[in-house]
């Protein structure tokens, strides 16, 4: 039986919510090679067909046999939102590459007054930044921060809809304004 791949998604409106790819190879882990192995980084593995690993090594379609499991975790650590399964199902091994959601933090909720309108520190910095560079664009800010560009969007939105940041022109060449409730959440934590 030959390997399959199979991608998965569930989704809402236009946006992926959940994305799984899946690798499935007939077969056990080879050798005392167990799932457990495979977490840690001193693992060894051993080999099916020597030859036929040397001949995939030869032609460049593989870099090295051996420090799959610990290339892949290395590679995964820049994205968090993706998370690595492996398992073996009866005499199938699978591996899965799956996205989870990522939380956004809960939106703080609006109390009446200027100076109480309680904002978080991952909303206050995004309130500063556009306080300094009031045409700061969500990528910008989502690269600046370290965040998804959807989570950006979010915060924008939760913002706004507290009345502390509002948009003026389009938003290709528009701007963000700080609101007066806006300049006294960044003012009242300095």
């Amino acid at each position: 039986m030959e390997s399959q791949t199979v991608e998965y998604k569930k989704s809402f409106g236009k946006e992926v919510i959940i994305s799984l790819v899946a690798f499935a190879n007939p077969g056990k882990l080879f050798g005392n090679l167990r799932i457990e192995d495979l977490q840690r980084d001193d693992y060894v593995s051993s080999l099916r067909n020597r030859l036929l690993a040397e001949a995939f090594y030869l032609t460049g379609d593989i870099e090295r046999y051996g420090t799959g499991f610990v290339r892949v975790r290395e590679i995964l650590r820049a994205y968090p939102e993706i998370v690595l399964g492996v398992e073996e199902m009866g005499d199938f091994f699978k591996v899965e590459l799956q996205q989870v959601a990522q939380v956004t933090p809960p939106i703080t909720p609006p109390i009446s007054g200027v100076d109480h309108i309680p904002v978080t520190d991952l909303e206050r910095r995004i309130l500063l930044m556009l306080h300094d560079t009031p045409t700061l664009t969500g990528s910008h800010l989502a690269k600046d921060i370290g965040i998804r560009r959807g989570t950006v969007k979010e915060y924008l939105r939760r913002l706004k809809a507290k009345g502390l940041l509002v948009r003026e022109g389009s938003t290709r060449t528009g701007r963000w304004r700080l609101t007066e409730a806006g300049r006294a959440a960044i003012d009242r934590d300095e």
